[in-house]
């Protein structure tokens, strides 16, 4: 049955270094940002990273998981897109890129304002507790005489 002049199409030949190569700097990329993200320190960072990663929205690619029939099906999900939704989804995908980008900077300004605030408050405290510091040593250190008053002592 099996005929030398009807061999099935052989698959594309595949780069098996380029696509490890790829990965391998894939994951070296992701294990910095990771660690750029634990250096900073907040629990915050991790997340904005997420949401700049999602902020864009990309129109829907076709696709199937049946074998015999994918291509046929992908191409009808292509050819029915094109004629009839591409019209429609476009100016959707325009506008929720729009928002999800100005939401996303919103976003990104009130946790630097929140970082700087914190700075602030962080700054006013030591600022407080040198002058208590101050005020307890100016209670506890014996009268320093002066010019104007050389009887001050203790």
């Amino acid at each position: 049955m099996s005929d030398p002049e009807r061999t099935p199409p052989s698959a594309p030949e595949i780069d098996v270094a380029l696509v490890m190569r790829r990965l391998r700097e894939g994951v070296r990329q992701r294990l910095a940002e990771a660690a750029t993200v634990e250096a900073g320190g907040a629990g915050g960072e991790g997340r904005l990273l997420a949401l700049r990663e999602s902020a864009g929205v990309r129109e829907p690619v076709p696709h199937s998981a049946r074998p015999g029939l994918g291509r046929w099906v992908v191409a009808a999900r292509k050819g029915v897109y094109h004629l009839f939704l591409k019209w429609l989804v476009r100016p959707l995908v325009a506008q929720q890129n729009l928002f999800n980008e100005a939401s996303a900077q919103w976003i990104e300004e009130l946790v630097a304002g929140q970082e700087r605030l914190r700075r602030e408050v962080a700054r006013q405290a030591a600022e407080i507790e040198r002058l208590r510091e101050e005020a307890r040593g100016e209670r506890l250190a014996p009268p320093v005489p002066t010019e104007e008053n050389p009887e001050n002592t203790a």
